[in-house]
């Protein structure tokens, strides 16, 4: 009977967990509106700003330095724009000088974004920066009235606890009218992956692609 109990609360648990949806764009301020946007053309830039928490050894295994990083995924979220119709055309620009943006403050960086934004040939520009690199974990306490639980990391750990890893990638991004300069939208996205099998690679370009999803999900409802 004890053990039916537990399985049957287990499972209750497992249920309402997956019946939960996370908001994976979040703190979106709308400057103002993305007008029929399927008809406008983007630019995407990444920027150099990648804070890695976690994971150190399995990024620089896949990624020679933080710049091809968001590099590689800048291009791949313009292909995905572009690809699904969000936007007429988008493109990618890989210069390293639009990094120049987080130090407006200065009057060398703020002549070359300006110089940039004039020599842009699309509707929009889409930055995609300050990325977090990190790892979530996450156990469920198959009896949590057992006496002998311990605590891990704050989490209460026992023998039929069960222990799950995440990979976990956030971003801003802020989306700019060339013709003013002007920012129109900006929001954060994040996503997770979940690592199996020590396969920290894969779990790395599967967050990545995730990220590239919801922000293309996202802005496909702006339209």
């Amino acid at each position: 009977m004890k053990k039916i109990y537990i399985l049957s609360w287990v499972l209750c648990l497992f249920v309402i967990t997956s019946c939960v949806t996370p908001q994976y764009v979040n703190n979106i301020t709308s400057h103002q509106s993305l007008k029929q946007i399927q008809k406008k053309s983007t630019t995407v830039v990444g920027l150099d700003r990648v804070f890695i928490q976690s994971y150190e050894k399995t990024f620089h295994k896949n990624f020679q330095n933080k710049l091809e990083f968001s590099h590689r995924l800048a291009d791949d979220m313009a292909h995905q724009l572009g690809a699904t119709g969000v936007f007429s055309e988008a493109i990618v620009d890989f210069s390293s000088d639009w990094n120049h943006i987080n130090t407006m403050t200065s009057k060398k960086s703020y002549l070359k974004i300006q110089s940039l934004f004039d020599e842009c040939k699309t509707d929009y520009l889409i930055c995609i920066d300050d990325f977090q690199l990190k790892q979530r974990l996450t156990v469920t306490n198959n009896n949590l009235g057992d006496p002998n639980n311990m605590s891990v990391n704050n989490m209460s750990v026992n023998n039929n606890s069960t222990s799950s890893e995440f990979i976990r990638l956030e971003a801003k991004i802020k989306i700019f009218d060339v013709a003013t300069h002007e920012p129109v939208l900006e929001f954060d996205v994040f996503s997770e992956d979940q690592i199996m099998f020590f396969s920290y690679s894969k779990s790395l370009q599967d967050v990545r692609e995730k990220l590239v999803d919801e922000t293309v999900a996202f802005l496909k409802k702006q339209r």
